[in-house]
């Protein structure tokens, strides 16, 4: 009769060989257990440690802090003086001694709005021997800076002239960045003054102003002004304004203009300064696709 050995399908030479890795490594297990709870233990009591802490000393000292913060007057001129935009900085009103016509003279002022976050819509007159002249609006963008004409207000080349800022209306922008790169760029350059030779007698000297001027922008522009003042040294002389007719990008545009009853040697160098008023939709001759933020 043949025998037939019964196995326990449990105990198998696999359990055998964890068996004994248990029996070897479980004193070591034991104490990595009890290192770890200790470790817990000691975190647990520190953090309650510090929150108690911070309950009865710290967040006591804070919050005493916090109140007499609060409990404190605002200073809310103080507080509006801050949040609010720079004043309008007015640069030397003055009467322009040479280029005038029919025994009136130009005068000419600069204002400057040093605001990064701020356009500016200016109410201005000026006041000529304590007389006011008519009133005219000069929109001023951020960090920005504009000179302005007045033609023939004043009677004699020693008038006394004031800039008189009537209002402000500002604007705040909400997209800087994206406002900053719609400002046009332009190069000036080949900028010259000289006179115009006159046949016979002249009757009263004549100069002539050129440049050149490229429209580095991306945008095509249907008229670009530009402001012209004439220097003796640092002192404003003249000045004028003209105008170019549709300026499109990149494109490369000699100008030129004659000055009349101003002699070459009153003249030491000359300023031009282009003018786009980019918030208004109409200067583009082509919208843009994206709209300005304020």
């Amino acid at each position: 009769m043949t025998e037939q050995l019964s196995t326990n399908p449990v105990l198998s030479e696999s359990w055998f060989k964890w068996a004994s890795r248990w029996v070897r490594y479980r004193p070591i297990l034991q104490k990595i257990a009890l290192v770890s709870v200790i470790v817990i233990e000691a975190v647990l009591i520190i953090y309650s440690s510090y929150v108690w802490i911070d309950y009865f000393v710290i967040s006591r000292n804070r919050e005493k802090f916090m109140y007499q913060e609060l409990s404190r007057p605002l200073d809310l001129h103080k507080i509006n003086q801050t949040l609010s935009p720079k004043p309008i900085t007015i640069l030397y009103p003055l009467t322009l001694p040479a280029g005038g016509s029919g025994g009136l003279y130009d005068v000419l002022a600069k204002l400057a709005n040093s605001n990064q976050n701020w356009l500016a819509l200016v109410s201005y007159q000026f006041a000529v021997n304590g007389e006011k002249g008519p009133a005219s609006e000069i929109l001023l963008l951020n960090d920005d800076e504009k000179y302005i004409i007045g033609a023939g207000l004043a009677p004699s080349p020693s008038a006394s002239v004031e800039m008189i800022i009537n209002s402000v209306n500002w604007q705040r922008l909400r997209e800087r960045a994206k406002f900053n790169e719609r400002k046009p760029r332009f190069s000036i350059s080949d900028v010259k003054f000289a006179p115009v030779i006159q046949k016979g007698a002249p009757a009263s000297p004549i100069g002539r102003v050129s440049f050149t001027v490229i429209n580095e922008s991306s945008y095509n522009f249907w008229s670009v002004g530009f402001k012209i003042i004439l220097l003796k040294g640092d002192r404003p002389v003249a000045a004028r304004f003209m105008t170019l007719e549709q300026v499109r990008s990149v494109e490369q545009r000699p100008a030129s203009l004659n000055i009349y009853n101003i002699a070459s040697s009153a003249v030491d160098h000359v300023l031009v300064v282009p003018e786009v008023n980019i918030t208004d939709p109409g200067v583009y001759m082509s919208v843009p696709g994206e709209s300005i933020g304020f």
